[in-house]
């Protein structure tokens, strides 16, 4: 009887075959040892490998692992494993006891591990998580966590047990499964422990599948940089750890045990996406990774994908650079001990299509299942057109309009806007704020159920820098022009105006630095002051916020707000759409005088467009005598 320790059950399926550690073929799967390449065959379907009883685990047994680190140079000749896994080899070394679920711990060698002669060389690399280790024709578990930071050969390996446990939670227990009394377990524990390795597990160190961000390769060096600087805006997960590459129509395809596995919150485009290893593939599910992901929803894509090879980076260890391929599936659990993944049906997401008419035309598309990360891939998307249309990372002026489509409770709709855009020096970083924060204002309202199904826009840009700031205000009354002063008593700038009269402010427009390309202006408005005893207030602000232009510490950089706070009648979704689709654009110049007389309040607002973004705001009260 075949029993394993930390699950009350197994599942019996078919088994691997081991051919002389050069290649194992099981189920259907062809993989080759370095030495020889050969065509993965067409996967057939079926249940999981048999798991590797713990009483067989003995100090020194030696397994044979499947994974892959695309082509390099190794021994005098080139090897190519970048969507074909190739075979190393594990040693096992005993087991580290955790309440949460026991690990064994494997030395590991061979493929871009350790060198020929033994000593580390990438060691274990973030994306090598997955890969599955057999024995016997039996699989004993994947590759998963670290015990030290750095590049190191250990590693540990989460039992095959409890990776079936998450599938067989999610998907439905199997019929052939057998139970485990406690007093077995008990037994079998300690029968698998005999090597243990003291520790506290707490230590352990997950192998962190590589974040990684594709189609940002334009922006340069900044692209790293701005990919953080988004990420933290939106709200989105943790900023990628690598620039990859974008996924592709006839990208690979398949997913095979030892192979690359990807999950993306987006892919087109801009793709956000994790990589790492399949560790079995069951019938028309895929297992991976041995650990968790996000520890999130399950909300992402399923790809295959095709490994370039492992980098080493200073202060962060070895990685796997992949390119992402087509979606084939939906991940359905993001759970302790894996990934779960359904092959078949691709989850819907929301497309995002970008046309950018600079001096080289550009219209891309992406498609984002990921909800959280729809405001992060349509800024990221803008800002990298914008570069390669306008063929430079630089300052200059731009407009953009986009459209957001929606169902809302069951009923479609759409949200339409327009803004200006200018920045002395990076351009690219501003033009994407106002989509990104009207998405995430319509996902994040509370008023209504929304699902948001494409968002396009369109850009275009100029080189020419273009911006004002506000300079001095002033009041005109009783044919006398007043400079708007700053009032200490009353902490606010304060004007006095006679009871029933016409008065003016005008507001003088400066270039807002050196570089901007425009001449000194004003705007000016005529008001009338309540009769008798009265409260007045005036307040004036340029459409642009400072902080897309001053702020380039990206650890200062405010998030994406959803708006509601500052949103005037936002208090049902369609408060909140009319709010939206009023606020003062960026080259606009807002005026609101609000009166008080009793219980009597009047408000009157009035909007300029100066033909230039514009910065600034006042706000003063009026004594009225």
């Amino acid at each position: 009887m075949r029993t394993t320790p930390r699950s009350s059950r197994r599942r019996v399926g078919p088994v691997v075959a081991l051919i002389a550690s050069t290649s194992l073929v099981a189920a259907g799967l062809a993989v080759t040892s370095s030495a020889a390449q050969a065509e993965p065959d067409a996967p057939s379907v079926g249940p999981c490998p048999a798991p590797f009883p713990a009483s067989s685990l003995e100090n020194g047994l030696e397994a044979v692992g499947l994974t892959t680190a695309g082509r390099y140079a190794k021994d005098g000749e080139t090897r190519d494993s970048s969507t074909t896994p190739e075979t190393f080899t594990a040693t096992y070394r005993g087991t580290v006891e955790d309440s949460t679920g026991d690990l064994y711990v494997f030395d590991l060698e061979g493929s871009r591990i350790t060198k020929s002669d033994g000593t580390v060389d990438a060691g274990v690399w973030s994306g090598i998580s997955g890969s599955p280790i057999y024995a016997d024709g039996q699989l004993i578990g994947t590759v998963s966590y670290t015990f030290i930071e750095g590049t190191t050969n250990s590693a540990g390996v989460t039992p095959a047990a409890d990776l079936y446990e998450l599938r067989d939670r999610v998907v439905g227990s199997p019929v052939d499964t057998l139970r485990v009394s406690r007093a077995e377990q008990t037994q079998l524990r300690k029968a698998g422990a005999s090597a243990a390795v003291s520790g506290d597990a707490a230590t352990l160190k997950r192998i962190q599948a590589p974040q990684v961000v594709g189609g940002l390769g334009a922006l340069g060096s900044r692209a790293s940089t701005f990919a953080q600087k988004i990420a933290a805006r939106s709200g989105h997960k943790a900023a990628p750890l690598a620039v990859g590459g974008s996924s592709r129509a006839g990208g690979p395809t398949e997913i095979v045990p030892g192979g690359n596995v990807a999950f993306a919150d987006s892919y087109g485009a801009i793709s956000y996406y994790s990589v790492g290893t399949a560790s079995a593939v069951c019938d028309d599910t895929v297992l991976a990774y041995g650990h968790p992901n996000n520890f999130a929803p399950a909300t992402e894509s399923m790809h295959a994908a095709s490994a370039v090879g492992i980098q080493s980076a200073a202060g962060v260890g070895s990685f796997k650079m992949a390119n992402l391929g087509a979606p084939v599936g939906t991940q359905i659990a993001d759970g302790l001990n894996g990934v779960l993944g359904r092959v078949g049906g691709v989850p819907e997401g929301t497309v995002v299509t970008t046309t950018t008419n600079g001096v080289r035309p550009r219209t891309s598309r992406s498609t984002v299942p990921n909800p959280d990360a729809l405001s992060s891939v349509v800024a990221s998307q803008m800002a990298t057109d914008l570069v390669v249309s306008a063929d430079r990372y630089a300052g200059g002026e731009a407009t953009a309009s986009w459209t957001i489509n929606y169902v809302a409770d069951g009923t479609t709709g759409s949200l339409s806007r327009s803004n200006r855009y200018s920045d002395a020096d990076y351009l690219p970083d501003a033009v994407g704020n106002d989509v990104a924060s009207d998405a995430q204002t319509l996902q994040g309202q509370a008023f209504a159920d929304v699902k948001i199904t494409s968002i396009t826009v369109t850009t275009k840009p100029t080189s020419d820098y273009r911006a004002y700031r506000f300079g001095k205000i002033k009041v005109k009354s009783q044919g006398t022009w007043r400079t708007l002063a700053y009032d200490e008593d009353l902490d606010e700038y304060a004007v006095s105006l006679p009871s029933g009269r016409y008065f003016k402010v005008r507001v003088r427009l400066e270039p807002r630095s050196a570089k901007a390309k425009v001449e000194r202006t004003y705007t000016e408005y005529t008001l009338r002051a309540p009769s008798g005893p009265a409260e007045a207030y005036l307040s004036i602000r340029g459409g642009v916020q400072d902080y897309w232009y001053d702020d380039e510490d990206f650890e200062d950089f405010e998030e994406f707000e959803d708006g509601l706070s500052e949103l005037p009648g936002a208090d049902t979704f369609a408060g909140v759409l009319e709010a939206l689709r009023t606020q003062l654009r960026n080259d606009q110049v807002g005026l609101s005088y609000t009166t008080l007389q009793g219980r009597k309040r009047t408000t009157k607002t009035v909007t300029r467009s100066v033909g230039a973004v514009v910065s600034g705001d006042a706000f003063f009260v009026a004594e009225i005598g």
